[in-house]
C-alpha cells in the first residue's frame, strides 16, 4: 500500500481490498471483490499475510458474481 494504489478494511482474515487504482468492489453492496492471485492461480491468503518472493507473478482480479 506504499504507492497507494490499494485500500481495504481490515477484516478477520486480514485486509480486505475495497479499492485498486481507483476502482471500488464491495461484496455487500455490488457482489463483487478482488481476488489475489499468483500465476493465475486464487490465493486463499489475505493481501498482507501473503508472502512474496523475487520471480512470483500477482495479480489482482475483479470478480463480479
Amino acid at each position: 500500500m506504499e504507492h497507494k494504489l490499494i485500500s481495504g478494511e481490515k477484516g478477520p482474515y486480514g485486509i480486505y481490498v475495497k479499492m485498486v487504482n481507483g476502482m471500488y468492489a464491495d461484496y455487500d453492496i455490488d457482489q463483487s471483490y478482488w481476488a489475489l492471485t499468483k500465476d493465475g492461480e486464487s490465493l486463499q491468503t489475505a493481501v498482507d499475510g501473503t508472502v512474496i518472493a523475487d520471480g512470483d507473478h500477482f495479480e489482482i482480479v475483479h470478480i463480479k458474481e
